[in-house]
């Protein structure tokens, strides 16, 4: 929703998009950092579900940030090179 912060940080570099997931559980938290890095995307690249697929599916890099904490932290990184050709206007 348009307004709202994310559940989990997201951060930003020459080079990626990067989206945390931070859960009870390693797969939780996987889950949460490939759902934060999309619902970025959709939001400021304008891109519906099949196509942040379609790109991350061939892109997305994951680092285990942390797992000694009893909640672990995942990041899902997107290249923005493999964005540069696919931003369209936000939606409404």
């Amino acid at each position: 929703m348009a307004g709202h912060a994310p559940a989990n940080p997201r951060m930003e570099n020459t080079e990626y998009l990067m989206a945390s997931g931070i859960a009870g559980s390693q797969d939780d938290a996987f889950r949460a950092a490939t759902t934060n890095l999309v619902r970025w995307l959709e939001a400021t690249c304008g891109l519906n579900p099949a196509e942040v697929s379609s790109v991350l599916g061939t892109s997305i890099v994951y680092d285990i940030a942390e797992v000694v904490d009893p909640q672990p932290h995942v990041v899902a990184r997107g290249p923005k090179s493999a964005l540069a050709n696919l931003k369209k206007a936000p939606n409404p």
